[in-house]
């Protein structure tokens, strides 16, 4: 036996406070446990005390502790019923024939998570209980399953009482003081025990109370109250009883008197052996009232395995008697075979508002009001079946009604479409508002908590809504901190990340390559991509330099199944000619024009760059023309770095007609060229350089 805490807070927000505390309990012998502290419903802090293994209490609810009119009140198992029924939950048996006739344990479990098994009348039946408390959500479910199918149908004849207990459920110090008011319970039918002669429901519980039986009902569950004292324990089921059959029987079956959709006001209250659900009927209800608080929970006699019907052979071994639904004590469909498994939640509250309005029947109402409700999904899929026990590996499926819905934790549940997108919407029947429900994401691959919007509206987390992630079984679960009155639309989304990518400084042409660095936000590489190969390429995160120009290089985070993608950050690239970057070191103004002479020296900048010249400083031309093997010449010392400039010398007989002249030298310190001609020939040659850049 183990108990679950889901969805759980964050604890963003001062007083969402959720807590696992080891702890002994003195009272029985230092029994280990743990202390379990969620938020309720309300946004108080509850705690339950549960008991960890020993022989006959594995998995107990000891003590619950909520918020009762602004103080604390502290509902303690009764030390009173020494070690036999010291608090809530246990799973207890009873035999239909054979010896002895009240067989009850809570089992022995080797581990607090896991199996424990059973004995009936020999028979071995393994039995799982699962505690869950869920952040938002105010009341414990308790889910429990039995599997006989390991034996034949019709032999087992046992039924189970679970979760079965006791719990000084008026407050610590009052319980045992505390007569009880009344009772209530619901199957096809509510019961509610009334004063003698009234409608009204009892204050204290008498044996000459009356009763009223005759209220149609749809949730089973099962109530007692105190007298004088506003408090309240219930057990509610998670689904309908049309759905699920519920409960359990008496063990005598009337001939006359007592049925449903009947009442007798004048009294006297029943026989205790006609007490539904097994609540308190030990003793009878005594003239001055019952001290009794024992609540139990269980199923018919053949619910679980078939029975012998107590030896009436003209019945089917595998039928069981359901609930009153028939004249004979003993028929009916069994429904569950050989696997029986159901969800139940344990209420403690308070009564303010009767066996309807009280905690109990706010829960009841709760119920309801998910049965009419409809579930749909336009990202993800609903699932419409699931295990009839999600504890048990090999549990029989189940249809979920209403749709999407698992009455096994009172979840509403779907399948996460690819990359984890969710956008579902709850839409709540006509007057029946559903409080704080909680939502199953299974195929969850993210491993975190993803943008939750709620009508389109960004939801704050431990605010707006609670969430628990099992990154283990790729299961999120998500509870709605608000009453959902009309259609609600959920959505679930990855986790923004964004990009820090710098500014890129300008480069020029014949720059080595050199490797471009940028972080996203959640941790993920980034990835580029040049948006002009003849200026610049990309390899994996290494730019090189192709040509003057410019790029848009732009830095790329594609997401996972946690982060979505990130919004590209583009840079521009600006890569110079080496002129260009010539400008840029002597400082000259932009825009500055090649022919432009800042330093009035009558040489143009373009002219001076060529040469190594200062574009700021009036230099004197260093050109040198001369005779060469009897041809005009011209030669120059050439820029080194002016790698980007084309040299080229012309000759001329009249300053209008030029031709190319003979190139002798060319490298990149120096540049010579000569006339074509001779200087023989006709008298006027005139030789001149040519320097251009692209």
């Amino acid at each position: 036996m183990w108990w679950v805490a889901v969805p759980c807070a964050g604890g963003a927000v001062p007083g969402i406070v959720e807590t696992v505390e080891t702890t002994t309990v003195n009272a029985t012998s230092n029994v280990p446990g743990h202390r379990y502290t969620w938020q309720d419903a309300s946004g108080n802090l509850r705690s339950a005390l549960m008991l960890d293994q020993t022989a006959n209490r594995a998995g107990v609810l000891r003590q619950l502790k909520y918020e009762a009119s602004g103080a604390d009140r502290v509902c303690s198992a009764i030390p009173s019923n020494s070690n036999a029924i010291q608090g809530m939950g246990y799973v207890v048996n009873h035999l239909g024939t054979g010896n002895p006739w009240g067989n009850w344990t809570a089992g022995v479990s080797t581990a607090i998570g896991g199996t424990t098994t059973m004995v009936f009348a020999g028979k071995i039946i393994p039995t799982t209980v699962h505690w869950m408390f869920a952040t938002g959500r105010s009341h414990p479910l308790f889910s429990v399953s039995q599997d006989a199918r390991a034996h034949t149908a019709g032999n087992i004849g046992a039924d189970s009482r679970s979760p079965y207990g006791t719990l000084q459920f008026a407050g610590d110090g009052l319980s045992q003081d505390c007569l009880i008011g009344g009772v209530s319970w619901g199957d096809t039918f509510k019961f509610v025990s009334v004063q003698a002669n009234t409608t009204n429901e009892s204050t204290t519980l008498v044996a000459a109370s009356g009763w009223r039986y005759n209220e149609a009902n749809t949730i089973p569950f099962t109530m007692a109250w105190a007298s004088g004292v506003n408090a309240e324990q219930g057990t509610v089921a998670t689904t309908s009883i049309t759905k699920q059959d519920h409960g359990s029987d008496p063990r005598i079956y009337p001939a006359t008197g007592f049925r449903k959709n009947q009442q007798d006001l004048n009294g006297p209250m029943i026989s205790g052996d006609d007490w539904q659900y097994q609540m308190m009927n030990y003793p009878e209800v005594p003239t001055g009232g019952t001290y009794d608080k024992k609540i139990g929970w269980g199923t018919n006699f053949g619910m679980l395995g078939g029975f012998d019907n107590w030896g009436d052979t003209s019945l089917v071994k595998t039928e069981y008697s359901r609930h009153r639904d028939s004249v004979a004590p003993w028929t009916g469909s069994r429904t569950s075979g050989l696997f029986l498994a159901y969800s139940t939640f344990i209420v403690l509250g308070e009564h303010t508002g009767g066996y309807r309005g009280g905690a109990t029947g706010q829960t009841v109402t709760q119920m309801e009001a998910i049965q009419a409700a409809t579930f749909t999904a336009a990202t993800g899929q609903v699932k419409t079946q699931g295990p009839l026990s999600p504890s048990v590996a090999s549990s029989p499926s189940v249809t979920f009604s209403p749709v999407g819905y698992d009455a096994s934790y009172s979840v509403w549940t779907l399948d996460a479409a690819p990359g984890s997108a969710v956008t579902m919407t709850l839409t709540p029947a006509a007057a029946k508002p559903l409080i704080n429900p909680v939502f199953l994401i299974s195929n969850y691959q993210s491993s975190a908590v993803g943008v939750v919007r709620i009508n389109g509206t960004t939801a704050v987390p431990d605010v707006d809504f609670f969430a628990s992630l099992d990154a283990g079984k790729h299961a999120l679960w998500v509870t709605l901190n608000r009453t959902v009155s009309q259609a609600t639309t959920l959505t679930v989304e990855k986790l923004p990340q964004t990009i820090t990518f710098g500014a890129l400084p300008d480069r020029t042409v014949g720059d080595p390559a050199y490797p471009l660095s940028a972080t996203s936000s959640s941790g993920l590489a980034v990835t580029f991509a040049s948006g002009n190969p003849s200026v610049a390429t990309v390899t994996a995160s290494t730019l090189v330099i192709t040509g003057a120009g410019t790029a848009t290089v732009t830095a790329s985070q594609s997401g996972d199944a946690t982060y979505a993608a990130a919004p590209d950050v583009p840079q521009t690239l600006k890569v110079l000619t080496p002129f260009e970057h010539w400008k840029v070191v002597k400082s000259l103004p932009p825009g500055i024009t090649d022919g432009e002479d800042p330093d009035a020296d009558g040489i143009s900048i373009l002219i001076e760059y060529a040469l190594n010249m200062s574009p700021t400083i009036p230099d004197v031309l260093p050109v040198f023309s001369t005779v060469t093997e009897g041809r005009l010449a011209v030669a120059v010392t050439k820029n080194p770095t002016a790698s980007d400039l084309t040299w080229g010398a012309e000759v001329s007989a009249n300053l209008y007609l030029w031709a190319p002249a003979t190139t002798t030298l060319n490298t990149p310190a120096r540049f010579e060229a000569s006339d074509i001609l001779p200087i023989t020939n006709p008298p006027n040659r005139f030789i001149r350089l040519r320097i251009s850049h692209p």
